[in-house]
This record gives C-alpha cells, sequence and structure tokens, in this order.
C-alpha cells in the first residue's frame, strides 16, 4: 500500500514538473520571470525587509508595508508618512516632503537613511525656526501619485503645514515603468497593478514569502491568466477609445498638469506649494561630465542605456520649459553634478549629494516671502 502511494506521488510529481516545464518554455517572459519550479520574483528578499516591502494601495498604486518595524535613522514611521519628531505642537509650522525614492524616508539602502527631508529637517532645527518636516515620500511616485497622495492624505494630516516641497521629474519621464505600454496612455493615473486589477479583475500577491507557495510558478500563472476577464483585444480597444479623448496623454504635459494641480491644492489648505527639478546623472550639462574616469561615478555613467538617456533628456527638455514659467518651480538639476562619488546608482545621490539637495531647497524656503 505504502509503496502504491509512493509510486503515484511520484508519477503526479513527475508530471507536474512536466507541465512546469512545458509552461516555462512557451510563455512570454518578457515583462516578468518567475523562475523555474520556485518563484523567484515571490521570494524576493524585498518582500521580508520591512523598509522596503509594499503593499498595494486603491488610490495611491502602492504604500510601504513597514508593520512599525523599519528603523529609520533619526525617524519613525507615523502611518504610511515618516515624522522626525516626537511632537508637534499647535505653533508648530509643517514642511511636508513630496517625490519618489530619493524622497522616501522609509528607505535606507540608498544613502544608509541619510534622505534629503532629514537633512532638511536638521537645517530647519539649526535655523532655529517653527519648521519640521514630514516626509510622505514613497519609491517610484510620479507626479500622478504625488497628486493624489496630497489631495487624500497630506491635505486631510492635523498640521500647520506651511510649505509642500516636491522632489520630482525622473519617475515623470517617458517611458518610466510604473504603467504597462497598453495603459500608459488612457489610465495614467494606474500603475500596472492597479491597471490588471481594474481591467483584468487579476489580483497581487502580498502575502509573506513562503517556500511552498512559492512552488510552480508557471503552472500558477497559467492558471491565472484563465481568472482575466477581459482578453487583449478588447483592453487594446479600451486603451485607443480612452486616449483618442485624453488630451494629457502627453508625459510632459501630464507632469505641468498635475504639478499646477498641487499648487492649486496647496493653496486651499494654507500652504505654500514649491516643486523643484530632480538632479540626475545623465541630464545634460554638469550632471553628464565626470572629469575622473576612475571613480564610481564615471563606471555607473558609462553603464547607463542609450534609450534612457534619450528619453531623460526628452523629457526634462520639456519639463525645464514648462518650469521657467512657473513662479512655483525651480530646476536644480545642475547640483549635485557626478565629481567621483557622489552617487550610490545613476538615479540616486548618496548622503553628501542629499545634503546638498536639502541646503539648496532650505534656502527656498527660508528665503520665501510669504503673500
Amino acid at each position: 500500500m505504502k509503496k502504491t502511494i509512493l509510486v503515484n506521488f511520484a508519477v503526479l510529481l513527475i508530471f507536474l514538473v512536466l507541465i512546469e516545464t512545458i509552461i516555462f518554455l512557451v510563455r512570454d517572459k518578457s515583462n516578468d520571470d518567475f523562475g523555474f519550479l520556485l518563484d523567484r520574483n515571490y521570494y524576493h528578499k524585498e518582500l521580508i525587509d520591512n523598509c522596503k516591502q509594499m503593499k498595494t494601495h486603491p488610490i495611491l498604486s502602492h504604500v510601504h508595508k513597514h508593520e512599525n518595524k523599519c528603523k529609520i535613522r533619526e525617524g519613525f514611521a507615523n502611518g504610511i508618512n515618516v515624522y522626525y519628531d516626537e511632537q508637534t505642537n499647535s505653533d508648530d509650522e509643517i514642511v511636508v516632503t513630496l517625490g519618489g525614492s530619493t524622497t522616501d524616508g522609509f528607505y535606507q539602502h540608498f544613502s544608509n537613511g541619510y534622505t534629503y527631508p532629514l537633512y532638511l529637517s536638521k537645517i530647519l532645527k539649526e535655523k532655529k525656526t517653527n519648521l519640521k518636516v514630514i516626509n510622505a515620500g514613497n519609491g517610484a511616485y510620479g507626479s500622478t501619485q504625488e497628486l493624489l497622495k496630497l489631495i487624500t492624505n497630506i491635505s486631510l494630516l492635523n498640521h500647520n503645514i506651511k510649505y509642500i516641497v516636491s522632489l520630482n521629474g525622473n519617475n515623470d519621464i517617458d517611458n518610466y515603468g510604473e504603467t504597462s505600454d497598453l495603459n500608459y496612455q488612457s489610465e495614467p493615473f494606474l500603475s500596472n497593478y492597479l491597471f490588471n486589477m481594474y481591467l483584468g479583475e487579476y489580483w497581487v500577491n502580498q502575502s509573506k514569502p513562503n517556500l511552498i507557495k512559492s512552488i510552480f510558478p508557471n503552472i500558477k500563472y497559467a492558471i491565472s491568466r484563465f481568472h482575466i476577464k477581459k482578453d487583449f483585444s478588447e483592453q487594446k480597444q479600451y486603451n485607443y477609445l480612452l486616449s483618442k479623448n485624453n488630451k494629457k496623454n502627453n508625459n510632459i504635459l501630464r507632469w505641468k498638469n498635475n504639478i499646477e494641480m498641487m499648487n492649486a491644492v496647496s493653496k486651499s489648505i494654507g500652504a505654500k506649494y514649491f516643486v523643484f527639478l530632480q538632479p540626475t546623472m545623465g541630464i545634460k550639462g554638469p550632471q553628464s561630465k565626470i572629469l575622473d574616469k576612475k571613480s564610481s561615478d564615471y563606471k555607473m555613467f558609462e553603464e547607463l542605456d542609450e534609450e534612457y538617456l534619450k528619453n531623460l533628456n526628452k523629457s526634462h527638455k520639456g519639463f525645464k520649459k514648462y518650469c521657467k514659467m512657473l513662479d512655483f518651480c525651480i530646476d536644480i538639476t545642475h547640483i549635485a553634478p557626478p565629481d567621483g562619488d557622489i552617487y550610490t546608482d545613476p538615479r540616486h545621490h548618496g548622503a553628501r549629494g542629499n545634503l546638498i539637495i536639502a541646503e539648496t531647497i532650505s534656502d527656498v524656503i527660508l528665503n520665501h516671502n510669504p503673500d
């Protein structure tokens, strides 16, 4: 009897491995690669890092799933935001920072937690102001998610918000990976995850990594395809109908529209809005001139993809054009250039670069004369 059970189990296992192999070989792996037999994405280390782990949000796309276990340098988590002061008095004036991964206060891996909002908080304390910083940045957020967070989260905070500071641009460049090719034009407010949930009713597994649950990823992938209600042709038609009437489907115009709306929302809650065009490696000018060819910055610059540089500069050219027309927009793309060891990767500065960014932003805030 036991021998029969073992034989049947072995036959079933061989059959599953065979099916897994066939699906793995024939399925389209251009967008994601689950791996073979074990789901590499499902068992990714970021799922067990409380400072990196995310969960899907029905409006904002995604927020941190920190479970109050992320150790934030000189700060602490308060819901989906990071605070740098234990107590906030009624007479304290608040600076809220918005942005992507460079701003994100939960991320400790780019600059050992020395983010520009942390430095901004320190500078404002050294200047003995009543200004305190709340960091509302989130990795992979562009101006669209910043706008939505400002409306749905920041505007409801029970604080005397004096300034809204946005550092963006890099996550608004054309072909940025946050949205799929299919929904980039028609549904720019939806990330790829949300788009699949909304139109395809395909849900993302966000539970803790588990070895058992990660087995046979390609079989699970094939099964999940049967649950999608809309086929690709219907989605393509849906995309065409929406994008045809979408006047803001150009990424540059969408960025301009988003920051203008953030400016209007900030005014409605009595705050002054500033948007700073983000410095990043590869923008024509100082960010593309590296004298020390033996430096880490130069090695990173040499590895930049030509298509990425093309999209980066095309988008920033448009951003700069509109930024000059708006009194609340400041172009700081020239500061903190790659002088040898100022970047941790081509898109993120290290601590020294973040300090320069914070000093520049603090100068604007402290020199501002309220109307």
